[in-house]
């Protein structure tokens, strides 16, 4: 537990992340540790439960109520990556889908608005069925625009993903 302010500058135990994760062990792959500005997330390969700690002023913790105490969030599928923004986060499922929450000013979480997300919420990730590479280029707040001017588009599945300051970068296949 942290004693005077949160900017200490010895390691302090938090909590237990297995123990929030539920009695099951993690799965072979261990856990894994990100973070955004002022959230933390641990997560596990091949399990679908993330434990999100910290600031939650936009959602970065994927609860409709704001909690001061670590959430678990479950994803519909196991997750394979993820990434955190400074306040919003993105998670890559085994599927290859993206899950988006948090802070979203900037269009980055590729839902089509501006609001914020307050929970995980599935991204399309679709391209214009385009014959020139050179016009498959598109930013997902675009996404809207070219349908109305392309009829045919295609799934994609992600591979790796990561995020930026108001951005998220996807390798798609």
């Amino acid at each position: 537990v942290l004693e005077e302010s949160f900017a200490v500058r010895t390691p302090q135990r938090l909590f237990h992340a297995p123990s929030l994760m539920g009695d099951a062990a993690p799965p072979s792959g261990g856990l894994r540790l990100t973070c955004g500005n002022a959230f933390s997330a641990v997560w596990s390969p091949g399990d679908s439960r993330i434990v999100l700690f910290g600031d939650d002023s936009l959602g970065q913790l994927a609860a409709e109520a704001r909690v001061p105490q670590p959430v678990v969030c479950e994803l519909p599928e196991p997750v394979a990556h993820l990434s955190c923004g400074p306040d919003f986060a993105v998670a890559l499922s085994e599927g290859g889908r993206l899950y988006a929450w948090g802070n979203n000013s900037d269009f980055q979480l590729g839902v089509g608005t501006r609001n914020p997300a307050f929970s995980p919420t599935c991204v399309q990730t679709v391209a214009p069925d385009f014959d020139d590479l050179e016009q498959t280029h598109f930013f997902w707040d675009n996404v809207n625009d070219l349908r109305s001017s392309h009829a045919e588009f295609r799934p994609l599945r992600v591979r790796s993903v990561a995020c930026g300051w108001s951005h998220v970068v996807a390798l798609c296949d």
